[in-house]
């Protein structure tokens, strides 16, 4: 069964809106081929014998055709009974086994549509950022005519692209669905945990992470978010991994790095027998010695001693 993140993202294919490998539709044809000859099977079961041999002869051309990455059609047993028994156990048997295939069918479609990620985000890139624009100029019109009333006195041009910001919004949503299933399926940032990078470049120029907290309402407050980071100044983009990272790791790096260095440095102080650093009311005044020797003695000093005590063993 496909999962509803694989499901998404076909279901957006089959708009227009981004381009899946040819691999993926020709294990969806196989897939919908096994799914109607098991309808068959099961409202004719008398037919079962040619339905049988129809899908045997599929599912070997999608294994022979190398349709797949690895062998895992050829490791599910195909083999259909072909013995005496009633023709409806027959059917029974034969139905099993394409639900089978299906189930694995599908499982390879989730991984195609996985291993591919990246080149489908690539594909997507260059029309997001027209809609972007578009949609962008599109804001910026409805606050210079925010009425109805208003849009009437309007120019055909800016009507029309009034007209248009439902459908490119509409548009920019289903690519950024696209962006999220596939960070479902596995395809994410291994270093903008956050996503601070995964929708805009500037974000916390735009939002700054001093302003953010969960105690107060959001900048946008009952608004579109979106909406208001693009008439904000944000800058949205469709970044692959690679690309989402490289910027997370030149805004964001140098500073990360220069906590985790801190970091490495206060812990090998602490494990490598040293100790860390004391705050100045916890440091001794004046150096205190544990074992002080004995301080040389002036003669005038031993003068005065030897009249009030006498000489000491230690001066003969």
């Amino acid at each position: 069964m496909l999962t509803k993140y694989v499901e998404r993202v076909i279901e957006i294919a089959d708009q227009g809106l981004v381009a899946l490998p040819e691999r993926v539709n020709t294990l969806r044809a196989a897939r919908d081929r096994i799914q109607a000859n098991a309808a068959t099977l099961r409202s004719v079961p008398d037919t079962y014998t040619a339905d049988i041999e129809s899908t045997e002869k599929l599912i070997s051309a999608v294994v022979d055709a190398s349709m797949v990455d690895d062998a895992a059609l050829a490791g599910i047993d195909w083999t259909i009974p072909r013995t005496q028994r009633a023709a409806d156990e027959d059917a029974r048997s034969a139905t099993e086994a394409m639900a089978a295939a299906v189930d694995r069918i599908d499982e390879m479609i989730g991984g195609v549509i996985a291993s591919t990620a990246e080149a489908t985000v690539l594909g997507m890139q260059e029309k997001f950022g027209k809609v972007v624009v578009e949609y962008a100029a599109g804001l910026k019109l409805a606050a210079e005519w925010p009425t109805e009333s208003a849009r009437l006195l309007a120019s055909a041009k800016v009507r029309a692209t009034l007209a248009a910001r439902h459908e490119l919004r509409g548009q920019l949503d289903s690519m950024l669905l696209v962006r999220e299933c596939l960070r479902s399926l596995g395809y994410r940032s291994t270093v903008d945990e956050a996503g601070e990078f995964g929708l805009l470049t500037n974000l916390s120029e735009v939002w700054p992470r001093g302003t953010r907290s969960t105690a107060t309402s959001p900048p946008w407050r009952d608004g579109d978010r979106f909406d208001w980071f693009l008439s904000s100044g944000g800058r949205a983009w469709l970044p692959t991994v690679p690309e989402q990272d490289a910027l997370f790791n030149e805004v964001d790096g140098p500073g990360i790095a220069a906590a985790a260095a801190n970091r490495r440095a206060y812990s090998g102080m602490v494990t490598g027998g040293g100790s860390a650093p004391q705050p100045s009311y916890m440091q001794p005044a004046v150096e205190i010695t544990t074992n002080p020797s004995r301080p040389p003695v002036t003669p005038r000093a031993k003068e005065l001693g030897e009249r009030f005590f006498g000489k000491t063993t230690d001066d003969e």
